[in-house]
């Protein structure tokens, strides 16, 4: 890009993309939004939405201006969204999708006319990739016995609906079933 060839334009909106802006393509832009799936400054980077829950942080959708570095620009406006155990990963994607949608709707105006002060992104900096997440999928349950222990006690107390391991967090019980299917 030559800035010398292209129009100044009034905004650059992002969809939670994993794209990294730089500066020349910034530059040409008088103001830029990202709307990002977590609650900043807390899982910057890729699949907030799974560090999120694997971290315990608290789930949210942030709109924030866009800078050169990860998820780091200030913040327009969050939302914490309220999550109770257990929660899987696929419903927290959906609800946060849904809810960024409708918190951009919501803010947009006030974002566009200035009628919203930005705050600080502050720390953690920490930047979350997908790297790691593909490293931490895998449990190799022969060398973890703690792990591989509690799978087997899950499994043999996987029965029928009535008859089925329990599960104590805080002051309630959940029964767990588990599904492992063989994948090579």
């Amino acid at each position: 890009l030559k800035k010398n060839n292209i129009k100044s334009h009034d905004w650059l909106i992002n969809l939670w993309s994993d794209y990294i802006f730089e500066e020349e393509l910034i530059s040409i832009f008088k103001k830029t939004i990202n709307i990002h799936p977590s609650y900043l400054p807390y899982c910057k980077g890729s699949d907030p939405i799974l560090w999120t829950l694997i971290n315990e942080f608290q789930a949210g959708v942030t709109l924030h201006s866009i800078n050169t570095k990860i998820d780091s620009g200030n913040i327009y406006c969050q939302k914490k969204i309220k999550t109770s155990f257990p929660i899987k990963g696929s419903d927290l994607y959906s609800c946060i999708a849904n809810e960024s949608i409708s918190f951009f709707k919501q803010n947009w105006i006030k974002i566009r006319n200035g009628k919203l002060k930005t705050l600080k992104n502050n720390t953690p900096n920490k930047i979350y990739k997908r790297s790691e997440l593909i490293k931490y999928q895998t449990i190799d349950i022969n060398k973890n016995i703690k792990i591989k222990k509690f799978i087997l006690k899950a499994l043999a107390y996987d029965f029928n609906d009535d008859f089925k391991l329990k599960i104590k967090y805080k002051n309630n019980e959940y029964f767990l079933s588990l599904n492992l299917e063989k994948i090579k």
